[in-house]
């Protein structure tokens, strides 16, 4: 079995390349983006300010969220910040399940995800979570990294921060328009946003290299990566409505590995 958490950045600028780890930060343990089987790694700024929903193994110890920028690491006494995972005792589940029939999924309770910032000046960051991690069946992440060698297995926060696994995100809709060849198309064609789908991003940018979900069963929502899509968070917008039209492209994978507005003179604006 797996475990599934959303590790975000809430603060600090480095534009890194990130990786995010689970156990150790060595070859072979890098975390998977959930629902795909492409290692966390890479990963932009923008990516981790927005939200990165992984997968780790049930017998992972710790997810280390790591900066891999050769000059960050020269520079500054540490590049990782790593988060206990423990397996207490048997919690009564109580995720809010992945959206079906169209349902749109409700956030759970104080389960805002917040990652821990690696320092831009040099300074050293002190973990502890800001919200309560809803348990798994078979293992409840330890919500409270108190400073001491026992901390206690509860949810208080401590003020400070630190990337805090989270086993259920936030979901957020959007509304896509059939594929086109020539994104220009969106600009002399009205094509409308109907298909209603699903992104644990609730910005446009915070999509890129993020599963995207059909809003009916929660399956993956795939396309051709040569492809455009309008992309709006209105249903039935028309893409000439917005100027510059939003696109994005979606792989075979069901991941958003393009994103960004339509120059309507020729070509693309790519964030």
């Amino acid at each position: 079995m797996a475990r599934h958490f959303t590790v975000t950045l809430t603060s600090g600028t480095n534009i890194g390349p990130y990786t995010i780890y689970h156990t150790s930060s060595t070859n072979g343990n890098q975390a998977l983006l959930y629902g795909t089987t492409n290692q966390a790694t890479g990963l932009t700024l923008a990516q981790v300010q927005g939200g990165v929903l992984i997968t780790v193994p049930d017998n992972a110890t710790s997810v280390i969220f790591y900066n891999d920028n050769t000059q960050f690491i020269s520079n500054c006494p540490t590049n990782i910040v790593e988060y206990p995972l423990s397996s207490g005792p048997t919690a009564t589940p109580s995720a809010t399940p992945p959206p079906t029939y169209g349902e749109t999924p409700q956030p759970t309770p104080n389960a805002t995800p917040v990652a821990t910032p690696l320092p831009t000046d040099g300074s050293t960051p002190q973990p502890t979570p800001d919200a309560t991690p809803q348990p798994t069946p078979d293992a409840t992440p330890n919500a409270t990294p108190a400073p001491t060698p026992n901390a206690t297995p509860n949810a208080t926060p401590v003020p400070s921060s630190t990337p805090v696994p989270s086993s259920t995100p936030t979901m957020h809709s959007w509304y896509v328009s059939m594929e086109r060849v020539q994104s220009v198309d969106f600009c002399t064609t009205n094509y409308l946003a109907s298909t209603h789908i699903l992104s644990v991003s609730a910005t446009h940018g915070g999509m890129l290299s993020n599963p995207v979900y059909y809003a009916s069963d929660g399956s993956l929502f795939t396309g051709s990566p040569a492809k455009f899509r309008f992309v709006s968070s209105v249903q039935n917008l028309g893409s000439t409505d917005l100027t510059p039209p939003p696109y994005l492209n979606i792989d075979q994978n069901g991941i958003v590995i393009d994103v960004g507005t339509v120059n309507c003179n020729g070509g693309e604006n790519p964030y």
